[in-house]
């Protein structure tokens, strides 16, 4: 039997239980913005998903697809959310330079654009997992398995 890959596709199945666009739940996606960002938008009448909602639909959903078993869950604390009991929780890491450099490649970026773009990416979701799990995704207790994707395409290292 072939696992279920969800990466941005949690980000669809959660926008569709929520009754929203993918692109809308992408504003909290794995970001911690905070209260105060989000009484602003409030006070603004801006239209924006709250973070805390976010949350606690991604847990279901993480926990739904965990259920039915065979299935590829890619970041968003899922490896904090599920059981280690039942979870095979993998770490996929690589070196800065390398993944600087599949990122110039692949979208064409200039040495410091791609090394801004995965540093601020990095401590987004540092701060997402810190602020809902109360973990540091870093730390290697967290995890069964390290695989360093420098050694491995995306695809091999599934």
């Amino acid at each position: 039997m072939r696992s279920a890959w969800y990466d941005h596709e949690l980000v669809d199945v959660v926008a569709r239980r929520m009754g929203l666009s993918a692109r809308q739940v992408e504003q909290v996606d794995e970001q911690h913005g905070g209260w105060l960002a989000e009484t602003f938008e409030a006070m603004l009448s801006v239209p924006t998903v709250r973070e805390n909602v976010y949350v606690c639909q991604l847990i279901e959903t993480i926990e739904e697809l965990a259920a039915k078993g065979e299935c590829i869950l890619v970041g968003r604390g899922a490896a904090h959310i599920l059981p280690p009991e039942t979870t095979f929780r993998v770490r996929l890491a690589a070196p800065l330079r390398d993944r600087i450099e599949r990122l110039r490649r692949t979208m064409g970026l200039g040495f410091i654009d791609a090394k801004r773009r995965i540093e601020a990416t990095d401590q987004r979701r540092l701060d997402f997992i810190r602020s809902h799990f109360q973990r540091d995704p870093r730390e290697p207790q967290h995890y069964d398995l390290a695989i360093n994707c420098a050694r491995f395409a995306p695809a091999d290292c599934a």
